[in-house]
């Protein structure tokens, strides 16, 4: 326990006594081509292997959720043909242009700037409900 401590310590020492050090070593790294790319793909890799079980948890939780959504509004829609269908195509476009759309206006109140990736966020979130709700993945 006081090993433990006594290495803390000096770690965090040595870490706030070369912190100038540090931070141009993390700005050379970074200068290098294609690493603005390569860390941050590394380190959700990283994440999502070390936290797999989490990940298909969360994964499986919205994806319940999609199903239950569109169930609803399949029951809404009972009396057309291809209901089911049409159901599914309202959910995937709602979860994916919703959530978007608030963040974006939120953004918008506080920065007075729109947000910039609106098109790339709501993309990757109609990809995920389509997989989650059209292929047996889970």
């Amino acid at each position: 326990m006081l090993l433990t401590i006594t290495l803390l310590i000096l770690g965090s020492a040595i870490l706030a006594f070369f912190a100038s050090e540090f931070g141009g070593f993390a700005k050379k790294i970074l200068k290098l081509p294609g690493m603005m790319l390569i860390l941050p793909l590394l380190g959700a890799s990283y994440l999502l292997v070390s936290y797999e079980d989490f990940v298909l948890w969360v994964l499986m939780g919205y994806q319940k959720t999609l199903k239950a959504a569109a169930a609803g509004i399949a029951d809404l829609f009972s009396s057309l043909p291809l209901n089911n269908e049409l159901a599914v195509m309202i959910v995937i476009m709602m979860s994916s242009i919703a959530p978007v759309l608030i963040y974006s206006y939120y953004h918008e109140r506080k920065t007075y700037r729109p947000y910039a990736y609106v098109m790339l966020v709501a993309g990757c979130l109609w990809f995920l409900s389509t997989a989650l709700l059209i292929l047996p993945i889970l």
